[in-house]
């Protein structure tokens, strides 16, 4: 007789807030047993920043839960009991509650889109540039587009979004993707080789005999690579059209970032990026890409870490900033449209004694 253990039904939100929360628990853990010594005696004000997408940061209930999330781990990240998943049961409603106190101020508890956190260093850099930018966050599972402005307001960094897409097209679902479709070819050529064999030709002398050509694979990513380029030539096309279509950067070319551990795989830069250009062209007069770096911040205490490695660590840095540090953040949604200027034709008046 088979034995099965019960495993209580959970949702995402329940599983996110226990997984936070040991991690805020190691974290400060660590940090008070290495910097025992500096802030011994001290009271320490805590701060958390949670990132999430651009894409929801428009949505109400997502970013709603976000909160909730980040207000319910750090309650639980101070309790001395260990932390484990029942605890986390019911806390959505326990935190929704106003008077619910998590240990630290809630203003302290702040959800901040990651593009701006990933960009906050760039923002304080020598190379920082105002105006029209792109980034492209390429990770596991999702791919993040999106495209904003860089300016300065009273002094602060303001960061308007004009788009913003999230599609499941990261490097785990290229790799998946091929998997599947070099499993069906293989699945089909062991049938007709099975059904096929000469019983009187001799088999191969090595096992690696039996395997076949792929050259009919060679273009097993051309679909993959057409979901890839589409919310990039989408979020570019609709900047163009209709949200910051006056923009210097068409003409200069337009700054990009890759992020994120995709962005080191060939099949997304330069192969997407290329592709976008080309396909973007034929369409509006705009000079491609410019590929921008988010530079290793000068006092980051991290010299293990490579400058050309920190773009994976780009979003974990801007999010230690307290929240009116990042900057003013203005989402979508507060961004209307903008009409493209019309091209005023020049006339030269010719005089009659010119004729």
């Amino acid at each position: 007789m088979t034995e099965f253990n019960y495993v209580p039904e959970v949702v995402y939100l329940e599983l996110t807030t226990v997984y936070v929360a040991l991690v805020l628990k190691k974290a400060r853990e660590w940090f008070m047993r290495e910097h025992a010594k500096i802030y011994e005696g001290v009271d320490i004000y805590w701060h958390l920043n949670i990132g999430m997408p651009v894409k929801n940061f428009d949505e109400k209930e997502i970013k709603e839960n976000f909160q909730r999330m980040a207000i319910g781990a750090w309650w639980l990240s101070m309790k001395e009991f260990p932390i484990i998943l029942d605890q986390a049961t019911g806390l959505k409603r326990l935190v929704s509650n106003k008077d619910f106190n998590p240990g630290v101020h809630r203003d302290y508890i702040n959800v901040v889109p990651e593009v701006a956190a990933q960009v906050a260093g760039y923002a304080r850099s020598q190379l920082r540039e105002k105006g029209l930018h792109m980034l492209v966050d390429i990770g596991a599972s999702t791919m993040d587009t999106a495209t904003f402005l860089l300016n300065k307001e009273q002094g602060d960094d303001r960061y308007v979004f004009m788009t913003a897409r999230i599609e499941r097209v990261g490097c785990l679902e290229l790799h998946f993707r091929r998997l599947d479709i070099i499993e069906d070819y293989l699945e089909k050529w062991v049938k007709e080789c099975k059904e096929c064999f000469d019983i009187t030709s001799p088999i191969p002398r090595f096992p690696d005999g039996y395997h076949p050509e792929l050259e009919r694979l060679k273009d097993l990513d051309e679909e993959f690579l057409k979901d890839v380029c589409h919310p990039v030539r989408g979020t570019v096309a609709l900047t163009k059209t209709n949200r910051d279509p006056n923009s210097e950067k068409w003409v200069e070319g337009l700054p990009i970032f890759l992020c994120g551990g995709g962005s080191q795989v060939e099949f997304y830069n330069p192969k997407m990026i290329k592709r976008v250009e080309e396909e973007l062209t034929k369409n509006f007069k705009w000079n491609g890409f410019r590929q921008s770096t988010i530079p290793k911040p000068e006092n980051l205490k991290a010299e293990s870490l490579h400058s050309r490695d920190y773009h994976r660590l780009s979003v974990a840095y801007g999010l230690s900033f307290p929240i009116d540090d990042i900057g003013k953040i203005v989402p979508p949604s507060e961004v209307d449209d903008i009409k493209k200027q019309p091209r005023v034709r020049e006339y030269e008046f010719i005089s009659k004694d010119q004729v």
